[in-house]
């Protein structure tokens, strides 16, 4: 019985720990609004984008308005910011945050970076990502 008790409080501990605070669409609004800087867009990201690396990324839609981003990949929904170089992007379903990213523009038919679990809210856990413009 004691065996049965411990591991269920195990089991417990371990569900906890991974299931860890998922960043909210108000911690996404601010934390793109601390990326927003003040250098002009380098390019403009409007269009259609594919994984380069065949992450199950898929087809991404991205319309740029400023330095506004808003668009689709996949079954999220995507908001982001450009300054200068640097595309910052978070990645939702319905109000649930799953995934930021930041990319840098390589030249105007691919964006190279890394994204990142909105669980590991200090971006310690870098993925890659590449996208490469739709012709």
């Amino acid at each position: 019985m004691k065996r049965v008790v411990v591991s269920m409080v195990v089991i417990s501990c371990l569900f906890m720990l991974s299931c860890g605070s998922l960043l909210t669409l108000t911690e996404a609004d601010a934390w793109l609004s601390s990326k927003a800087g003040n250098q002009s867009p380098a390019v403009n990201i409007s269009g259609k984008w594919q994984d380069a690396l065949e992450e199950g990324w898929g087809m991404a839609q991205l319309d740029q308005k400023g330095s506004d981003v808003t668009g689709t990949i996949e079954r999220y929904s995507i908001k982001g910011v450009v300054n200068g170089n640097s595309i910052y992007l978070v990645m939702f379903h319905i109000d649930i945050v799953d995934f930021t990213a930041n990319l840098e523009v390589i030249d105007a038919n691919e964006l190279k970076g890394n994204y990142y679990s909105s669980r590991d809210k200090e971006q310690a856990i870098p993925k890659p990502m590449v996208l490469k413009r739709v012709k």
